[in-house]
């Protein structure tokens, strides 16, 4: 506030020197909120009307309505009832079928994805990978964090997220075109200096200072946060019932992020008890979780996407979000 500069300015420059580096990438380039961050990284991806994308069913509806907002035609992928995230196998089918030139893998709940798995898929049918990290910030897959494997990443910090600037997001890459790109499609495709002379489509998606000054005093207490969260997640497996359903954490996972805790119980009966209880005792739940965006789409609350495989979701009717 004293510098007189509150919009984005120097100070969000030092935030994505430090986000970059916290994360491992070689650049980070932030926007005002994470469906803003997969906006930014599909335009600067050159994403065209038609491309096909891939995402998995289970999934805030943002990431399914963020490429069709750009002409993309959308398919959902069924999950592992596992580990929540996408089924590789279930891709690999869609991924025959669709030929698409973009795949976005939700990290649910902030556990990562194997992304030595998805690469080699990407290479094979040579599609472009989107790492939808907008809950994982800070795990660990293969002990490297989030955002240092090389493919497009985007983050959100929105207030629920373990680091938040209230609302906001970030892409990560290491690619400098896409880089230069990026901050062209965030700023109404303008060159940094040189003001109203655009030079491709782009629009506003501009962070403050503001929130970079949040950001920058968030990541000094980020490793501390998940530390927190990861503790609560270990008394939650010990002490919760036995017929609970867990997120499986596969061997590739170094470190889970947590933003939020899964449980499944086998009925509605359980899971309310489950919350009434919880609650008591001054924990926060939520139910459901993320709903399936098929169930949405049969419920007419978006736009209709095409559905590849949708198996799982009858096993996930009674989610409990625990914070």
């Amino acid at each position: 506030m004293r510098s007189g500069w509150v919009s984005q300015g120097s100070v969000t420059e030092d935030f994505e020197a430090l986000l970059a580096k916290y994360c491992g990438s070689t650049y980070a380039i932030a926007v005002n909120n994470g469906s803003s961050a997969l906006l930014c990284a599909l335009m600067a991806h050159n994403v065209k009307p038609g491309d096909h994308v891939l995402v998995p069913d289970y999934t805030h509806v943002a990431t399914a309505n963020v490429p069709r907002l750009l002409g993309c035609p959308v398919s959902l992928v069924d999950i592992d009832p596992n580990t929540f995230n996408i089924d590789y196998h279930a891709l690999e089918r869609a991924v025959r079928q669709r030929r698409p030139k973009f795949v976005v893998a939700v990290d649910v709940a902030g556990l990562p994805n194997d992304m030595e798995r998805l690469s080699t898929l990407a290479r094979r049918y040579r599609f472009t990978i989107i790492e939808d990290a907008a809950e994982s910030i800070g795990a660990e897959y293969k002990k490297r964090r989030v955002g240092s494997h090389g493919h497009t990443t985007v983050l959100s910090f929105h207030a629920a997220k373990q680091l938040t600037t209230v609302e906001g997001g970030a892409v990560l890459t290491d690619d400098s075109d896409l880089e230069r790109r990026c901050r062209l499609v965030r700023n109404h495709g303008e060159p940094l200096h040189r003001k109203y002379h655009s030079v491709r489509m782009g629009m506003n998606l501009r962070t403050t200072d503001l929130q970079s000054a949040i950001g920058i005093a968030q990541l000094k207490k980020i490793d501390r946060y998940l530390s927190t969260r990861n503790r609560a997640a270990r008394l939650y497996r010990e002490r919760l019932p036995n017929s609970l359903s867990f997120q499986l954490i596969p061997s590739y996972v170094s470190k889970h992020a947590y933003m939020m805790f899964l449980a499944v119980t086998r009925s509605r009966k359980t899971r309310d008890a489950l919350k009434r209880h919880l609650e008591q005792e001054g924990i926060e739940t939520r139910t459901p979780g993320h709903r399936f965006i098929n169930i949405l789409n049969s419920e007419q609350a978006v736009v209709r996407f095409n559905i590849v495989v949708s198996s799982t979701k009858g096993r996930f009717r009674f989610q409990c979000i625990i914070r």
